[in-house]
């Protein structure tokens, strides 16, 4: 960011445009992950927490110890910097507006600006808003967000021929077209094989789900999950160990379905738009979650839109356990909301569990509180 500002005599605008907003959303990305990670949970019902010192926001690449403020300054930034990454990001591809065809004929002469899902591309800085809004409680806003991604992003659902291709190599297990923001990650059959792979003799690493807790995930005993996509194909079963199939790297799969890593997708937008709109629309919440569902291969059993918010409350619940397995999203979820304990384990949920500790070098050479 530094370095770009001096050097924008010798851009041209569209370049300085989208590089500033894809780095400024990063920044934002980063720093949103880190407070979800070290800082407190359920910021919506504990106003005291705002006032709290959190993790450091650095604007600055510089020797000095950048000072901690309170959550609601570190959001302050973390907002204004997604607010100027979309300004910019108006010049990105992927946005959705009219634009003569020449228009990126010079800046993407190399291709530098095609799969937009694997930068911060403008969509992606729309959806971590609404993710970052709705951790603050503030579901109007989170609303405006999502919905903006939903109605205009450019994402396709997975088809059941896609997931379900016979031929191994093409099969789509990670849904891609319907990713906001994803990683490209070279080796990432290196590091975490040993923990997916069933087929690797005397695996003890394995982390898998009997097949209770599947069926139970994806309510297989009162039969709406059957025809589930999510349960039909993402999970290799070995005996009565159901592993997650949908990040398993083999050598053969096309390079389009492999080696990537979903950070947003399209499916959590709905879930954000239908938990904001719960007390205000709570019919148009339950169609929120029936869109996606209808996705899933469970068209048959609609929601009922008149279901208490309560129960709708619920439905996301399980919605988020039968889509975000191994995306690192779930727990977050359950911070978010000050679960009790942590669904599946004996584990009781409190500030102990959700919030880690500061790094001891960040405490000591930080001057951390």
């Amino acid at each position: 960011l530094e370095y770009l500002e001096k050097k924008k005599s010798i851009l041209d605008p569209i370049n300085y445009a989208i590089i500033k907003g894809e780095l400024l959303g990063l920044r934002a990305y980063v720093h949103f992950d880190l407070i979800r990670l070290f800082g407190y949970g359920n910021v919506a019902g504990r106003e005291e927490v705002l006032s709290k010192e959190t993790i450091p926001y650095v604007t600055e690449y510089t020797k000095d110890i950048t000072p901690q403020l309170t959550y609601a300054q570190t959001f302050k930034l973390m907002e204004q910097d997604l607010t100027d990454a979309l300004a910019l990001l108006k010049e990105d591809p992927v946005y959705d507006t009219e634009r003569p065809e020449d228009y990126y004929h010079v800046v993407n002469s190399d291709g530098f600006y095609d799969k937009r899902s694997m930068r911060m591309n403008y969509y992606a800085v729309r959806g971590l808003m609404a993710r970052m809004m709705l951790w603050q409680g503030k579901k109007k806003e989170a609303l405006e967000a999502a919905v903006e991604v939903i109605e205009h992003a450019p994402y396709s659902w997975v088809s059941q021929a896609a997931v379900s291709n016979p031929t191994l190599k093409d099969r789509d297990m990670i849904f891609v077209d319907e990713h906001l923001f994803t990683l490209n990650v070279i080796k990432l059959g290196d590091l975490i094989n040993s923990y997916l792979d069933p087929t690797i003799n005397n695996n003890y690493e394995l982390l898998y789900q009997s097949k209770t807790v599947a069926d139970g995930i994806y309510e297989i005993n009162n039969g709406v999950g059957v025809s589930d996509y999510r349960y039909m194909y993402l999970y290799d079963i070995s005996g009565t160990n159901y592993v997650t199939a949908k990040l398993i790297q083999r050598d053969y799969y096309n390079d389009k379905y492999s080696k990537r890593i979903p950070l947003m997708k399209i499916s959590e937008m709905y879930y954000i738009a239908a938990e904001a709109s719960l007390n205000t629309d709570s019919r148009q919440a339950v169609r929120y979650l029936n869109t996606v569902r209808n996705n899933r291969y469970l068209d048959f059993d609609p929601l009922d839109e008149n279901l208490p918010v309560t129960q709708i409350q619920n439905e996301i619940y399980k919605e988020y356990r039968k889509e975000l397995v191994g995306e690192g999203q779930l727990f977050y979820y359950y911070k978010r909301l000050n679960f009790a304990s942590i669904p599946g384990s004996a584990v009781s949920g409190s500030d102990d569990i959700y919030v880690l500790p500061m790094p001891e070098n960040e405490v000591e050479f930080g001057n951390r509180q």
